[in-house]
């Protein structure tokens, strides 16, 4: 049995009225901007992606192109699931992102652990909703789903703590094995929370062995999948840049707040003005125990997650979200009980919220020359131009190690949904010669079309070379789809050569 808890940890009978109200307001307008976003921005590069593993009529297919991306299953299938039911369009693709999304926010009040008052759960759901802003993860991928997860994951480690049973064992475990087959980088956090569970609970941690067995369909999927997962860790291949002390640190305030590192300084502040009112109040108090070991396992994972960044370049930021619970978490923990303790979540939430603003101008603007790295919108032009064959290009680092399969199925993913199929050849073009003259002469058939996806700050052909199809040959009719840097140029041949 649980040991009862102090006077200064227990609930307070109800909600703040005008901390629930700030709440519901945050929450109106978030809920806003992600359905906009999500009714009609063009799906960027890796949802394109995700359409096209979950496409394939026949499930054999499918199966053989979520082994060979290297992202774990669990997304694929609920999204291929969801999909054959509600149809593959954009927004129906992005709905499970948004409902996990309000899941995650929910979850601290619906499943809230005893030591936490009804007014640190809202504020910590409030924050879990506006993290990030407006159309950064809301996506057809699986960091809504996998942010749904963590939390649970965390609301049940902390009960674990607190009533190290076998029962409370068992939902952590199977929460932790789903959140791994969502996201590998989830097994860092999964691992720190074993370890904090072995060292806190010890003999009745030991008790609890059986659990390990929810672990071994995903040890099972992860040992079938580790060849192709090796292949991905080629320094060849790799597209991310290796993490240093610095960028290390610029990941960690990019979890916080995805903002500028002023907002860091606005929550450090905030923090210490409520330590200074709780201590002239004396009316601070002591967190739980079990949820301060439950948000320091997080940050833990979060330190294992870094350092395998600074060991090979692996890491960018959207692979931390495994965290964001606990780190969310501790900032809730770390504002002390007391009168003005609503005020301070509010202002907490407010910040939270003002840090979002200009990124959500920045995708509502609609600013035509935004850097957007997608390929839909040359797609549904080339489309309505009738091409019957395609050259495919997607210029990027993991291009040469890809399935040629997999390359046209992504290329050709746009005109089989709209029922107007061609014929895809991807091609890997050098970065050492002209891409423009090796896409040139691959386009033929009777009306050829070209879509070029590039990125010129990474190690690619573009880098050298700019897109520049009409410069080349003036029968060609090109569109761009975001700016200079990174986007996609779609082409078709506007009239027949001379010869």
């Amino acid at each position: 049995m649980p040991e009862p808890l102090p006077k200064s940890l227990q609930d307070s009978p109800r909600l703040d009225p005008g901390l629930t109200v700030l709440v519901l307001v945050l929450w109106g307008a978030f809920a806003v901007a992600r359905l906009f976003y999500a009714a009609t921005e063009p799906l960027w590069f890796d949802e394109a992606f995700t359409l096209a593993v979950i496409s394939p009529v026949d499930f054999g297919t499918f199966w053989r192109e979520v082994y060979l991306d290297s992202n774990a299953p669990g997304f694929y299938l609920l999204s291929r699931i969801w999909t054959d039911i509600f149809g593959r369009s954009d927004l129906a693709i992005r709905i499970p992102g948004l409902v996990a999304i309000a899941l995650a926010a929910a979850l601290p009040l619906l499943y809230r652990p005893p030591a936490l008052s009804r007014n640190a759960a809202l504020t910590w759901g409030g924050l879990l909703f506006i993290w990030w802003g407006v159309g950064v993860f809301l996506d057809g991928r699986c960091y809504p789903v996998l942010l749904a997860l963590s939390t649970f994951e965390v609301l049940a480690f902390a009960r674990l703590l607190r009533t190290p049973s076998r029962s409370a064992a068992w939902l952590w475990a199977i929460l932790s094995s789903l959140a791994i087959l969502t996201h590998y980088y989830a097994g860092f956090i999964v691992l720190a929370q074993g370890l904090v569970f072995l060292g806190s609970a010890r003999g009745a941690a030991l008790k609890t062995w059986p659990v390990g067995l929810a672990f071994l369909p995903t040890a099972a999927w992860i040992l079938h999948h580790s060849p192709r997962l090796a292949a991905y860790s080629q320094p060849a291949v790799a597209w991310h840049p290796q993490l240093t002390l610095d960028s290390a640190l610029d990941q960690v305030v990019t979890l916080v707040v995805n903002g500028p590192a002023l907002g860091v300084v606005f929550i450090i502040l905030l923090l210490v003005a409520s330590l200074i009112l709780a201590r002239k109040d004396n009316s601070g108090s002591r967190p739980d125990r079990a949820l301060v070991l439950a948000a320091a396992a997080g940050w833990a994972g979060l330190a294992l997650i870094l350092a395998t960044g600074l060991l090979k370049p692996t890491l960018t930021a959207r692979y931390l979200i495994p965290a964001v619970p606990s780190v969310l978490l501790s900032l809730v923990l770390a504002i002390p009980g007391g009168k003005w303790r609503p005020y301070v979540f509010g202002g907490l939430m407010m910040i939270y919220a003002l840090v979002q603003v200009p990124h959500a101008i920045e995708r509502l603007g609609r600013r035509p020359n935004r850097a957007s790295y997608e390929f839909e919108t040359v797609s549904k032009a080339l489309s309505k131009s009738q091409i019957t064959d395609l050259v495919f290009v997607w210029d990027h680092e993991l291009a040469p190690m890809m399935d040629k399969a997999s390359l046209a199925r992504v290329g050709g993913v746009f005109f089989d949904r709209r029922h107007r199929p061609v014929h895809v050849r991807p091609l890997v073009v050098d970065r050492d010669h002209d891409p423009n003259l090796a896409i040139l002469a691959a386009a033929t058939g009777s009306k050829p079309g070209i879509i070029w996806l590039y990125n010129r700050q990474g190690r690619t052909a573009a880098a050298r070379y700019a897109p520049d199809i009409v410069a080349h040959d003036p029968s060609w009719t090109c569109i761009t789809s975001g700016s200079d840097t990174v986007g996609a140029v779609g082409c078709f041949r506007q009239k027949a050569l001379n010869f």
